[in-house]
């Protein structure tokens, strides 16, 4: 499975390498690594800069899968964002409620793709596709990305519904 570049990019961006003995080759980026925390933990992928967190349920990939990504890349693009503008967040990897991803992202919009709102312990429950506020964010939710891959019927009418939501949500 290969990944697009810049998915590796972001990745990587600050984990860059510098054996001892080669520092002086590179102080520039011996510099940029000891700014880094040891302990830093990335546990969402993308750059947040528009606090859009989109969070999946998926205990058997990191994230997403490459047609899974695809898709969503479509998405955003459609919503005149991309990767550098959202955090994804895949329960799968360690459970996060509500206030921890909406205190540490600062997150002004969240989709919920198979993902219910008592899964992060939200106080209700909304139908499929209806946005809603909450605590001054929009948050809206969709089945699983898994039904909206491929050509036919069913998923072109979940891609359609999704749209019409992410519509009402960007303002688009």
């Amino acid at each position: 499975m290969a990944l697009p570049a810049f998915l590796l990019a972001s990745y990587y961006k600050n984990k860059l390498v510098i054996r001892p003995e080669n520092k002086a080759a590179y102080p520039a980026a011996a510099a940029q690594t000891q700014q880094v925390p040891a302990t830093e933990n990335r546990w969402y992928l993308g750059e947040n800069k528009k606090q859009v967190t989109i969070v999946v349920n998926q205990s058997s990939i990191a994230f997403l899968t490459d047609e899974q990504f695809v898709l969503l890349a479509g998405v955003l693009k459609a919503c005149k964002l991309n990767m550098a503008d959202v955090a994804i967040v895949n329960l799968g990897n360690g459970a996060k409620n509500f206030t921890q991803l909406h205190q540490t992202l600062n997150t002004r919009f969240l989709l919920l793709f198979d993902v219910a709102t008592s899964t992060i312990d939200l106080p209700f429950s909304i139908p499929l596709y209806q946005l809603q506020s909450y605590d001054q964010c929009q948050i809206l939710q969709a089945t699983a990305l898994n039904n909206m891959l491929g050509e036919g019927t069913a998923a072109k009418d979940e891609k359609m519904k999704l749209w019409n939501g992410l519509k009402k949500m960007f303002s688009l």
